[in-house]
């Protein structure tokens, strides 16, 4: 793994526990992109995301409807 990425990681990390409400356990990785179900971290290291949240529906990460619905009515209003 290239030790840049590492301390990259590590610095959002480290942003994570100083600025955010430490209530329950954290997954320690840092995501830099996502299409579909898979998401991938700064190592390039693949995840299927299985997470969405309290009344939170997984559409996915950037299904190409929803970001065209979105942007067509983020252009009317």
């Amino acid at each position: 793994m290239d030790p840049t990425l590492e301390k990259k990681s590590s610095a959002y990390i480290t942003k994570d526990k100083e600025y955010y409400l430490q209530g329950s356990p954290r997954i320690q990785l840092v995501i830099e992109k996502g299409s579909g179900a898979v998401l991938t971290d700064l190592e390039g290291k693949e995840y299927i995301d299985c997470f969405a949240g309290i009344a939170v529906t997984n559409a996915g990460h950037a299904p190409k409807r929803l970001m065209e619905a979105a942007k067509a009515q983020m252009e009317k209003l």
